[in-house]
């Protein structure tokens, strides 16, 4: 008789612990899917607003008539309106220390195109072309970077954009 009660309790006991490990190893695979949801949301934002703000500034700098525009107080309005500057902060914050610092780089690049803009450069200017391709070079840089934070095992097979609008300017 007791060793039926020793194997229901032994039986009991293995089945709580079983159950306990499995909804354990189920807990954390959800908390990384979610953190990887979030990093990839919050880049995601980063780069949808820093693009934003680099199409603002590509028609600044491609259209002749908008020339007048193209003044350090109105180049810095229209980054600061795009909300990548508050993107940035949230990536700084909870992103993986990479792609923080990809998003950085990206950042960089902008603001040195906000100030070959604010300079008065044109579209179809040598400086402005630089920074430029350093922007581009560097938002492709990140989207590697998300790409790969993701786990996707071709993170790097993406193509990277390479016909800038001032190529297609008459």
């Amino acid at each position: 008789m007791w060793v039926t009660l020793v194997a229901t309790l032994c039986g009991t006991a293995a089945g709580v612990t079983s159950t306990i490990v499995v909804d354990k190893v189920r807990w954390r695979r959800e908390r990384d899917q979610k953190r990887l949801d979030r990093d990839a949301e919050l880049a995601a934002e980063f780069i949808l607003t820093t693009m934003v703000g680099y199409e603002a500034l590509m028609v600044l700098a491609t259209h002749r008539s908008r020339a007048a525009e193209r003044n350090p107080a109105r180049v810095k309005q229209i980054v600061d309106e795009s909300g990548a500057a508050s993107a940035r902060q949230k990536v700084k914050l909870l992103a993986p220390a990479p792609t923080a610092e990809a998003c950085e780089e990206v950042w960089r690049a902008l603001r040195e195109l906000r100030g070959a803009v604010a300079a008065g450069n044109a579209a179809d200017t040598e400086p402005f072309q630089a920074c430029d391709r350093v922007f581009r070079d560097r938002l492709h840089a990140l989207r590697v970077e998300v790409r790969r934070g993701q786990g996707l095992p071709d993170a790097e097979a993406i193509s990277v954009p390479r016909v800038p609008v001032y190529d297609l300017l008459p």
